[in-house]
């Protein structure tokens, strides 16, 4: 049960008018921009993404553009759900009775601001009360899960909310971050620069507490214990009841140090002797976290290609570092990082294969990975087959066109922050 002093401690702008910088940290401007017109919308804003990529600081500066805007800030609660066990009814009662010292109406304009929601129970039904009933409430949500969040939030509170994914920093703001500027139109005067940077990034996965680390032992370990260890040591036993956490750590050893793996659950079951159906659960827990994600099989029938052969990638290509040298099979890294950037959903084997399809404004384009020598054949099988306007091949330093094949490093599709 909610207590006083546990809404004081979580919202000292009640008393100090305005949000300690401590809480504030470095502004998340592209991640601002883009939700930035939701802002006076009458949708509740759901905000979900891994641990650690700053979900919470974003609503402490949120939370600081209110007050510096006029809003009292005795109408701004905020509750985190990750500290204290409480419902929603007791956090709003307390407030209500000691803060406000009123009641709430549907005329009372408030910002509630609600941390951790996938660790409240039933909390869509929660919000979508609040939301019906009390209008002037702007409400905005942030959790550390992903599929239930999403599903949840679509299902319950359809109409209600607009959902956006708290990703870790780009590579643009990961330069912008470390004082880093480039000229765009010169980005081949920093080859060498970006080549080191790239690197970096990618071991670093974008998380921001890290940026300025140089330590890769303590970069390592940060990842493990501020990330993987909380969440399958704590988060997905508390969320799911679950009793065999060291399964979890098994798949998650097995799926990060062997990125692409093509998922086969018979396999796996045998190879960790367990059930099939926990096999399955299991994996669907490590994607609810937001710690693995899968790449279908293209075909032209997209409900085929949702069955078979899925491959698995974890879902930052940083993790990949806990359990592979730096060195150790680049290529599957520089894969992971790739899925991450553009959110691929498919690859394609069938006689041939191409790491990824990617698709956009109707029309698809195979893409390759590759360390070393660009090879292009299977890349304009993809072309001859499918009638493709183009086909890429993302190297470490290759940039090169051959025909309807472009080969072009992935520092500078990061750079430019686009490849297509």
């Amino acid at each position: 049960m909610a207590a006083l002093n546990d809404l004081i401690l979580q919202n000292p702008w009640w008393k100090e008018k305005k949000v300690a910088e401590i809480f504030l940290g470095r502004e998340r401007k592209e991640f601002f921009h883009k939700i930035e017109k939701f802002l006076p919308l009458r949708q509740a804003l759901l905000i979900y993404g891994l641990r650690r990529t700053g979900k919470t600081t974003f609503f402490y500066q949120l939370i600081q553009k209110l007050i510096l805007s006029g809003v009292n800030p005795q109408k701004i609660i905020y509750f985190s759900f990750d500290e204290k066990e409480s419902s929603l009814r007791d956090v709003l009662g307390l407030y209500e009775l000691k803060v406000l010292q009123e009641p709430i109406t549907e005329n009372t304009q408030l910002y509630l601001f609600l941390d951790e929601i996938q660790k409240l129970e039933a909390w869509q039904e929660r919000v979508k009360v609040i939301y019906d009933r009390y209008p002037k409430i702007k409400i905005f949500l942030s959790g550390s899960a992903s599929i239930n969040l999403q599903k949840s939030a679509r299902e319950s509170l359809a109409g209600r909310v607009f959902e956006f994914e708290f990703i870790p920093l780009s590579f643009t703001e990961f330069l912008e971050w470390k004082g880093i500027k480039l000229e765009e139109e010169k980005l081949d005067f920093y080859r060498k620069e970006l080549k080191l940077l790239i690197r970096e990034y990618i071991l670093k996965g974008g998380f921001p507490e890290i940026v300025e680390e140089k330590d890769k032992e303590i970069i390592r370990r940060y990842l493990k214990s501020s990330v993987l260890d909380k969440i399958i040591g704590q988060d997905l036993p508390l969320k799911f009841g679950l009793r065999d956490p060291a399964f979890l750590k098994s798949l998650v050893e097995n799926f990060f140090s062997q990125p692409g793996t093509i998922l086969n659950y018979d396999k796996l079951a045998s190879e960790f002797q367990r059930s099939k159906i926990t096999v399955i659960n299991y994996i669907f827990y490590l994607k609810y976290a937001l710690l693995l994600r899968e790449v279908r099989n293209f075909r032209p029938s997209l409900r085929i290609s949702s069955r078979k052969g899925k491959k698995i990638y974890p879902y930052n290509p940083a993790f990949c570092s806990i359990y592979l040298s730096e060195e150790a099979n680049f290529k599957k890294v520089l894969e992971t990082a790739v899925v991450t950037f553009f959110e691929a959903k498919y690859y394609y084997r069938n006689r041939f294969e191409v790491d990824f399809v990617l698709r956009q404004n109707n029309q698809i384009f195979p893409v390759e990975v590759k360390s070393g020598k660009a090879e292009v054949a299977q890349v304009k099988k993809f072309l001859e087959k499918f009638g493709s306007p183009q086909g890429f091949i993302i190297s470490e330093d290759y940039e090169i066109q051959q025909d309807k094949v472009k080969v072009v490093p992935f520092w500078k599709v990061l750079a430019q922050n686009q490849l297509i």
